[in-house]
């Protein structure tokens, strides 16, 4: 049986920057107003504010 080792040239750079750095204005405002209401261990305001 063979074991896949993944190579750590192999992870995306990406990973280690937050996207929602990169986020507009009013989606920063609407996650802010979500956090607000469900808290910031739930995926809703992310999930809403990204798209």
């Amino acid at each position: 049986m063979t074991t896949l080792v993944r190579s750590p040239r192999t992870r995306s750079a990406t990973l280690h920057r937050d996207p929602r750095n990169q986020w507009p204005e009013h989606a920063r405002r609407l996650y802010d107003r979500l956090v607000v209401l469900y808290g910031t261990d739930d995926a809703l305001p992310t999930l809403a504010a990204s798209t």
